[in-house]
């Protein structure tokens, strides 16, 4: 029994100590990269921010593409959804002749104008 309970904590000393040596190295590793890094920026500065800086331009053409092709894209279809939803609410609402719900949507399009969208698409799924 005393045996067994010797080994016990003789592991449980063992992790204890390889958490902190761990621990150890971390520190010991971060603080030799940074002042590395430190030196080797100082050493080499104007390449690196040539560098950076030719990253940067690289890095806003890349997102002008993407911003081209694919988000002006999904733009485009929102508005003409937005449109159509638009349409189908001055549709409902010429059919109920309903002087206040004019007056609801022409406020609903100047304060919130997506909610026209999604109140006209659940309107049209109501009638049909």
């Amino acid at each position: 029994m005393t045996r067994s309970w010797v080994l016990v904590h003789y592991w449980q000393l063992l992790q204890l100590l390889d958490i902190v040596l761990y621990c150890f190295l971390f520190l010991l590793l971060s603080t030799v990269l940074l002042f590395t890094i430190h030196v080797l920026y100082e050493k080499y500065e104007d390449k690196v921010d040539a560098i950076g800086k030719k990253a940067i331009k690289e890095i806003k053409k890349q997102y002008a593409v993407l911003d081209e092709k694919v988000w002006s894209e999904q733009d485009s279809k929102r508005s003409s959804e937005q449109e159509e939803g638009l349409k189908n609410a001055v549709k409902f609402v010429s059919m109920q002749h309903d002087d206040d719900l004019w007056e609801e949507l022409v406020e609903q399009c100047l304060n919130k104008p997506e909610m026209v969208w999604k109140w006209s698409w659940t309107l049209c799924s109501c009638q049909t």
